[in-house]
């Protein structure tokens, strides 16, 4: 079995107020499936993430929603472990 979500949500809440960003946990009303952790860092740069265990997947929902988004132009990403967040702030901050 692996690490619990919060694991990784924890760690990517640390990791973005470290690198000077806001960390927010979004609740979504009447939509499942959407990513609810945003992270907000300085001239508008918004990254979406969800967080998964190391041995979670995502969803049918999840991955249209996160496609959906992107769509949009908005930067989703999804991280199953602390190098996953380390990979994220590294490349997007």
């Amino acid at each position: 079995m692996g690490r619990r979500e919060n694991y990784v949500e924890d760690y990517l809440r640390r990791k973005v107020t470290e690198n000077g960003g806001m960390f927010r946990k979004v609740t979504y009303q009447g939509r499942s499936g959407a990513p609810d952790l945003w992270c907000f860092f300085p001239k508008g740069k918004l990254i979406i993430v969800e967080s998964k265990a190391s041995d979670g997947s995502l969803s049918k929902q999840q991955e249209a929603e996160i496609a959906r988004l992107r769509h949009y132009g908005q930067t989703v990403l999804v991280a199953y472990s602390r190098e996953d967040v380390d990979k994220i702030i590294d490349t997007y901050v």
